[in-house]
């Protein structure tokens, strides 16, 4: 934050390009392990660290252009939301590495986000922060240079403001844990088999049959305990299943013998398009298809390839393109209905996405469920990462989350955001869990990220209105250039 208040706004952005580079390629140095290794991570980095470089471009200009220190320092935290929601928006969008979710295990704190979801959190960590910049800038002025508040009655007042707002919001936090009511009318007993089959041989044929066989067994073992809904994974079954007749009759057979429900993922094939969707689908204890949804946003560079049909006509690119995956995405929210509780599943990359899950809510689940298959990750900090993005989406909503996960994390997440139980990584295990209805009724299932938009809309006016100021400056000294230029000229004539 130094350089943000003692250089240019071209020096400051160059110094928020290397911090992000540093910050995000840090936190997210398993990319390394994914297919495009070095080349992507590095690209990665490249492009996403342009979000605080910008933050710290506008920074630096706004304390160049603009006289009024309370605005300057209040703004901070306004502007770093804003930077958070671009970053979140299109078809890059990404919301992987937002600063709030660092609190995930603060319930107190993050019960705020069923207001404004995880950017409010990000909002008050780099305000209380902005504080202590101030204050150090204060006490140590030859140490630190970025101070903006000149005198103590100022900092006490900016930093009195801060702690009524955090004061505030653990008081919500205290309120709603104490009064929030996880248990309901009816109840769900649900088995999430992990059967931690390795990213190496899960598309391999060979070992299909004894994937399956893998399946049937923790289904078998899990019916012990009479589930009322049996989870595997995001393509658990790595074929077509609905066009395997063999498989499907053998799945019918174990459902009818276990009596429940099975959720799986798997890929799904429609004949007359030949489009393919990572779908999930829900099977009856009598082995029917009940409800099946495909899969809505995509991976970019995993799942598909923006603009494929137009770079495979380069000849250059087709060798390159080609082991891109083409699947292509889903059209709308699917409400999985059982006798005991109606849910939505959002699969793998959609659980960071919190707009997904408030449209499954909006439109009638009562729990959300995740599919997915962190493999792909190996033995790295990112499946507990993953698992972290469901701990918001459950507070955002007011409702369970539970993950289902290859190789792990799997988990069961109470509305308030408790990680009830987890799984390790790498590890075949059952989880059980018992579950209630939550219908979504927050302020955020209902108007989303209105709190990032209005952070986004005062940085805007701020923008605008250093403009202004900016424009008439202009104004004022070609008027007194051409003021001086009349009295010269008038001088020589």
């Amino acid at each position: 934050m130094e350089v943000v208040y003692t250089e240019k706004p071209g020096a400051s952005f160059v110094y928020g390009w290397i911090f992000g580079v540093i910050f995000m390629g840090g936190i997210s140095y398993w990319l390394t392990v994914l297919p495009g290794g070095y080349i992507g991570w590095t690209v990665y980095c490249a492009f996403y660290s342009l979000y605080p470089a910008g933050f710290c471009a506008v920074m630096s200009w706004l304390k160049d252009k603009l006289s009024h220190r309370y605005i300057i320092t209040g703004t901070v935290p306004f502007i770093w939301v804003s930077m958070e929601w671009i970053r979140s928006c299109g078809f890059m969008g990404f919301t992987w590495i937002n600063l709030g979710h660092s609190q995930y295990n603060f319930l107190e704190l993050i019960q705020i986000s069923s207001i404004t979801g995880v950017m409010g959190v990000s909002f008050l960590i780099v305000a209380v922060n902005n504080v202590f910049r101030e204050i150090l800038s204060f006490n140590f002025p030859d140490r630190f240079k970025s101070g903006t508040l000149k005198n103590k009655k100022e900092i006490i007042i900016y930093t009195l403001i801060v702690i009524v707002i955090f004061i505030s919001t653990i008081s919500y936090g205290f309120f709603e844990l104490n009064t929030s009511h996880i248990e309901g009318n009816s109840e769900t007993k649900i088995a999430i088999i992990q059967p931690s089959i390795d990213q190496s041989i899960k598309w391999d044929k060979r070992h299909q049959g004894d994937i399956i066989k893998k399946y049937f067994s923790m289904t078998r073992e899990a019916s012990l305990h009479h589930p009322d809904i049996v989870l595997w994974p995001e393509t658990a079954i790595p074929s077509f299943l609905l066009l395997d007749n063999e498989l499907m009759y053998s799945i019918r057979t174990l459902l009818k013998e276990v009596n429940t429900f099975l959720l799986t993922g798997t890929v799904d094939l429609v004949p007359e398009s030949r489009l393919i969707f990572n779908t999930a689908l829900m099977l009856s204890p009598e082995g029917n298809l009940v409800e099946k949804y495909h899969k809505m946003h995509l991976v970019p560079f995993g799942e598909y390839l923006p603009g494929r049909k137009y770079l495979e006509r380069m000849s250059a690119l087709k060798e390159v393109i080609k082991p891109i995956s083409r699947f292509s995405s889903g059209q709308e929210v699917v409400i999985f209905k059982t006798p005991y509780i109606k849910f939505s599943t959002v699969i793998c990359f959609e659980s960071i996405f919190p707009d997904i899950s408030r449209k499954c809510m909006l439109k009638g689940a009562e729990c959300i469920i995740v599919l997915t298959n962190d493999a792909w990750f190996e033995r790295s900090a990112a499946p507990f990462q993953h698992n972290i993005k469901s701990v918001f989406r459950a507070v955002e909503n007011r409702t369970f989350v539970v993950r289902c996960a290859n190789t792990g994390v799997s988990s069961i997440i109470e509305p308030t955001g408790k990680i009830i139980d987890s799984t390790p990584i790498y590890e075949e295990k059952i989880l059980y869990a018992t579950i209630y209805p939550h219908a979504g009724t927050t302020f955020y299932t209902y108007y989303g990220d209105v709190f990032a938009l209005f952070c986004f809309i005062i940085c805007n006016g701020l923008l605008l209105y250093t403009l202004l100021i900016e424009g008439r400056a202009c104004v004022k000294h070609l008027k007194k250039s051409k003021g001086k230029y009349n009295f010269y000229r008038n001088k020589i004539l």
